[in-house]
Order: structure tokens, then sequence, then C-alpha cells
């Protein structure tokens, strides 16, 4: 079968599909992850972090402490983990739950990155 004929015999769904195919996908997030997400969500919330501005989320006192090559190793990890609180926000905002998977994905990616920064240093507010 031909290209052209596969995209005509396959592009057609049908309206429920697609709605489906919109929703949301349900699972299950473990307290941990599920009060990290809560955590950052209250700190959002707060104004306390602001996901346009990664230097919100140190801790100031132990961020200057740091030696600079280390605080320059954590900066470049705060553009990841400032798209990452961003898609969380945005997960919210949009009304999935904690326990969506594409939420609980996010939040296992995101905190596994924190603790691997945070070995030695507690440098994140949340």
């Amino acid at each position: 079968m031909s290209y052209l004929r596969k995209i005509q015999v396959y592009s057609h769904t049908d309206e429920q599909k697609n709605i489906e195919a919109g929703k949301v996908i349900e699972g299950n997030i473990g307290d941990d992850h599920r009060m990290f997400i809560q955590k950052i969500l209250e700190l959002l919330q707060s104004g306390e972090i602001d996901p346009i501005k990664p230097s919100t989320f140190l801790r100031a006192e132990v961020y200057n402490a740091l030696p600079e090559e280390e605080q320059d190793k954590l900066d470049l990890e705060l553009q990841s983990i400032a798209a990452m609180i961003r898609v969380i926000s945005n997960f919210q905002k949009q009304g999935a739950t904690e326990n969506s998977v594409h939420f609980h994905t996010t939040a296992e990616h995101l905190w596994d990155m924190v603790n691997r920064i945070e070995i030695n240093n507690d440098v994140f507010k949340f």
C-alpha cells in the first residue's frame, strides 16, 4: 500500500476517539513525590518561587556558600529544573491531577534531578 493510500485509510478517526486521545491518563504517584509536587505548587501559588526566575528556587545562604565551580554547575541545572517546574505548573493550570501519568513522570524526573544535586547541600526551597 502506498504512503498516500495509508494516510487516506488511517487518517480518519471518529470524534469519540479524538476526544479520548486528549484525556489525561491517570496513574499512581507515591507519597514522597506527591508531597514534593504539593510543596512546589504551594511555593508557586505563594509567589515564593517563580518558574521564570530560577534563582528563586534557591536558598541563597546555601548557594552563596558553595564553591564557584559548584555554583556554575548548579546554574546550568537550574534551566532544566525551571522548565520542568513550568511544565508542572501548566499541568496544574490545565486541571491535571497529581495522579496523571504525565504529572507523575515529570515529578519523578524532577525529584531525581533535585536529589542528585542535593546530595551534600540542601540548596533548594523544595
